[in-house]
């Protein structure tokens, strides 16, 4: 009768030079779980910042012909997950179309905005006050923001800085913006943008911070079964571990398959059931072991996401832990053969 010193002695012996391309197998496996759903993940987070960047989380407000104050506006800065507001367009209605000295004949819309939208909308260059440009403008009337000097029928004065940074196209790109900072006056629009941890409740939090008579819209719509978000929790329910661990699972199989004989052969020397199925969980057990080291390894070296590098990690665990417990079924099936019955492989 073989004790449990015996067995694991047995299984020390066991190993030998076809466990090393097994091992080599089994951690490409685990590795390539990983790295499939790190690459994944990478895409979907990618996805969100670039609809991020292009106003995502960008909404307007607007309040009928009655307008919104424009320190209202830009006092919502000061709320916490709120990234950036300011105020745009008179209520009352804007001043006509300018013309400049430096092209004559050739209209550009002047739109008044407040001291917020100055901060968190346009590149300032200069000290006010001055002529903001959108960055079309700019480039058709030959100036750089900071340098130029431009001359209207309106007003004279240097260009201070320019509308619209490229990843928030608000379409003032050929707009000639003059900052109002009267406490008490009203614009027809109010832009605020919030921080991506305020989704999905963007929408509702900024209509709490005015009045119900408020119209709030997203600056990007988008269908929501589209969403960056969206695609990522569908995404979560098809996690690669799921699928590596089934190939751990069919690599076991096969593996202790090919061995039935040797199995069968331990019956006849009198070990026990619960010895062969030792036996097979102990090898399964150490390879897996090493085996999902060297994935860590692997994802950790390459790996330059370190949140997408952690889920990489977290599923070739899934992956490696899961598959044992599968492989354990097969496991149980083989160490319960018949003697007899298994005999005829000899």
């Amino acid at each position: 009768m073989w004790n449990l010193s015996h067995l694991l002695a047995e299984q020390a012996r066991n190993f030998r030079a076809l466990h090393v391309p097994l091992l080599l197998v089994v951690s490409l496996v685990l590795f390539g779980a990983g790295d499939f759903e790190r690459g994944s993940i990478q895409t979907l987070r990618d996805d969100f910042d670039r609809w991020v960047e292009s106003g995502g989380m960008l909404f307007s407000v607007e309040a009928g012909d009655a307008g919104i104050k424009g320190s209202e506006c830009d006092r919502v800065q000061n709320w916490r997950s709120v990234r950036s507001a300011g105020a745009v367009g008179l209520a009352a209605g804007e001043t006509p179309l300018l013309q400049f000295d430096r092209s004559p004949g050739v209209d550009y819309s002047a739109v008044s905005i407040s001291p917020g939208f100055v901060r968190s909308f346009a590149i300032q260059s200069g000290d006010m006050p001055g002529w903001i440009l959108g960055p079309t403008a700019a480039r058709e009337l030959g100036v750089d923001p900071g340098r130029g000097y431009l001359g209207s029928q309106l007003a004279s004065g240097p260009v201070v800085g320019q509308l619209e940074p490229v990843q928030r196209p608000l379409g003032y790109d050929r707009a000639v913006g003059l900052v109002r900072p009267g406490i008490e006056t009203r614009f027809a629009v109010c832009w605020v943008e919030l921080d991506p941890v305020a989704y999905p409740d963007g929408q509702q939090i900024i209509q709490a911070m005015f009045s119900e008579m408020a119209q709030v819209r997203p600056f990007v719509r988008i269908d929501e079964s589209d969403h960056p978000a969206a695609r990522y929790e569908a995404r979560a329910t098809r996690n690669s571990g799921l699928v590596g661990s089934g190939a751990i699972a069919l690599i076991w199989s096969a593996w202790w398959w090919l061995r039935r004989r040797e199995l069968i052969l331990y019956r006849t020397l009198q070990v026990t059931r619960a010895g062969v199925f030792l036996l097979l969980m102990t090898e399964a057990l150490l390879i897996l072991v090493v085996a999902t080291f060297v994935a860590i390894a692997g994802l950790a070296v390459l790996g330059s996401n370190e949140a997408a590098t952690e889920v990489a990690v977290w599923t070739s665990t899934l992956a490696a832990t899961v598959g044992l417990g599968v492989s354990t079924l097969t496991a149980l099936l083989l160490s319960r053969r018949n003697v007899a019955t298994g005999s005829k492989d000899l």
